[in-house]
């Protein structure tokens, strides 16, 4: 699933900017160079020495901004005071977190992290409009992959270890077999970018979510449209599918949560009275709860069967852009504009740690099969692995 960053509505035609933020990250990091097709090692160099070097085929960036989003701006104190459902009061003072890796190649911001399911892979999309495969424990580069036109915001793999699903600004969701890098399906419907990609547990059918601000479900293995799921006013910035293959949820701009039955489209249940767009959707591994995140700061906890808030987690200081939780269930983790990853008790709440390095925003979060290891994407170029 994807994390997006925060954005506002403008009019068409208007350009957005993004602000830039910076400051020192003191921890090693890996520099790669690769062809598409061949990954070189990586050369671990001290933090004062680092630097990026050319990839031999150059990614073209592209000119002003492409849909760059402006974050809204703070909100007051008094704003920030929820109405409804208890708040998870949290320390300030958290365990440190250990940086294993940094992973550089990426010539833009990493919109969008993913595990393989076995844990030994991770995929990145990014504003480069590449997809990179990396190895977890050696940090090598092992390909990129190049088919986008535009923006990729949003990758998955799929459960059984053979797909990548990435979707693009370039109106497109594209599989690609993971073993090979070898392009299967483009599937074309969408008027609009793609913000979120999703697939289901048994790897037969995509989600896709959208600017265009529908949902649509496609068959992997023919690419054909199964339906389109309409409902939503604005964008739909996160898609997910629950373990039991029956419902599908959805966070969007219009500051709602819905609920759709999986297999035939129908809207269940909305969740509204946000204050802020919601920006990350997803499911707990029982299926019981849907775990969001938004521009308000702030981790909400919902029970699915009544719809009610279970509780919130706050902590960060702007904007949550992503959240995931553990396969065990014992974790949530969240990636943030404050630039921080922070990992939290799923049952009581509570902060356990906060990981810092990454220079700018967090746009994305996963966490390894094994729950030993989180992975992060950030607007500064970067992917980060931490052990848990």
């Amino acid at each position: 699933m994807r994390k997006i960053l925060p954005i506002q509505r403008i009019g068409v035609g208007e350009t957005e900017k993004q602000p830039e933020e910076v400051e020192n990250v003191q921890e090693e990091e890996l520099v790669a160079t690769t062809t598409e097709d061949q990954a070189e090692e990586f050369e671990v160099i001290p933090e004062e020495e680092v630097i990026s070097v050319p990839e031999e085929t150059p990614i073209e960036k592209e000119g002003l901004l492409e849909e760059e989003h402006v974050p809204p701006k703070e909100i007051s104190k008094e704003e920030q005071i929820l109405e409804e459902g208890p708040i998870v009061k949290t320390p300030e003072v958290t365990e440190k977190s250990i940086l294993k890796k940094t992973l550089i190649g990426h010539s833009m911001g990493v919109t969008s992290v993913a595990f393989s399911p076995d844990g030994q892979y991770i995929v990145s999309g990014s504003k480069d409009k590449t997809i990179r495969i990396w190895e977890l424990f050696s940090g090598k580069l092992v390909r990129t992959l190049r088919r986008h036109k535009k923006y990729v915001n949003s990758v998955v793999v799929s459960p059984d270890g053979k797909f990548i699903i990435s979707g693009s600004n370039d109106k497109s969701v594209r599989i690609f077999e993971l073993a090979t890098g070898n392009l299967i399906q483009t599937l074309q419907g969408h008027t609009f970018h793609v913000l979120s990609v999703a697939i289901s547990p048994d790897s037969k059918y995509v989600v896709s979510g959208s600017f265009d601000k529908d949902i649509r479900v496609w068959e992997l293995s023919t690419g054909k449209l199964v339906r389109t799921v309409k409902g939503h006013k604005k964008e739909v910035n996160s898609v997910a599918i629950s373990s039991d293959n029956k419902y599908i949820v959805s966070g969007s701009t219009d500051k709602t949560i819905k609920i759709w039955d999986f297999t035939s489209g129908e809207l269940i249940s909305t969740i509204g009275d946000f204050k802020k767009q919601l920006t990350s959707v997803t499911f707990s591994p029982d299926g019981k709860n849907i775990i969001s995140s938004s521009s308000d700061k702030s981790i909400k906890v919902w029970d699915i069967s009544t719809g009610n808030l279970v509780r919130t987690l706050e902590g960060h200081t702007f904007y949550v852009l992503s959240v995931v939780v553990s396969s065990d269930s014992n974790y949530v983790v969240s990636g943030s504009f404050d630039k921080d990853v922070k990992l939290w008790d799923f049952s009581t709440g509570n902060l356990i740690k906060t990981f810092e390095g990454h220079k700018k925003e967090v746009n994305s979060v996963a966490l390894s099969p094994d729950n030993k290891y989180i992975i992060s994407g950030s607007s500064d170029d970067t992917v980060k692995i931490w052990e848990l």
